[in-house]
């Protein structure tokens, strides 16, 4: 058991079938949009996070426009890397990459409500803080830092293993090509969801 649990979290791509993997990363997708809405946090990019309010028709369409731009700058990629690359893999790459960053946007609605961000000015507000909320948001940050360390980890893996690359570099293309995806995400994302 211990292993299944191991493998599930540091490679799920080899031991559960596309199907499994399209399903899981669709049902982490819809409840992204559900913590989006409800948790008042917008995914504006690809590895973007911020509070704000929206409606639910502008979450929906970011979200899949956030995923359509990395799927395909991905899939791109993955094609120019190795001929033989399905569309359907690259996808559930991205699907279940995207989960840590589900969880990411939990802590972000759950640091919310520790630092209520209202008139007051920034100063004011770390001012205002006492030491134990001010070591509950280091130690939250510490978590979104490992979700989104943790989201390339998915992300390289998966791609390497759709590609059947064991280069190393190979990694660092696809840790470029998502820097440069975010920029397009977040220009779509502000020019017409926000």
């Amino acid at each position: 058991m211990k292993y299944n649990m191991e493998r599930l979290f540091l490679n799920p791509f080899e031991d559960y079938s596309e199907k499994n993997l399209l399903w899981i990363g669709i049902v982490g997708f819809v409840l992204g949009i559900i913590i989006s809405y409800f948790g008042k946090i917008v995914f504006d990019g690809i590895i973007q996070i911020h509070m704000g309010v929206t409606n639910i028709t502008a979450i929906i369409l970011g979200n899949l426009s956030n995923m359509g731009i990395l799927t395909l700058g991905l899939f791109m990629l993955a094609k120019v890397l190795y001929k033989k690359t399905r569309f359907v893999d690259i996808l559930n790459n991205v699907l279940i990459a995207r989960i840590p960053m589900l969880l990411a946007g939990l802590l972000v609605v759950w640091m919310t409500k520790l630092v209520p961000m209202g008139k007051t000015a920034e100063i004011n507000l770390a001012m205002s803080l006492d030491q134990s909320d001010m070591m509950w948001i280091a130690l939250l940050a510490i978590f979104l830092l490992f979700m989104i360390i943790y989201f390339f980890y998915l992300l390289v893996i998966g791609v390497r293993h759709s590609i059947n690359s064991k280069k190393f570099g190979h990694g660092f293309l696809i840790v470029i090509a998502v820097f440069v995806l975010d920029s397009m995400a977040l220009l779509v994302y502000r020019g017409f969801f926000i």
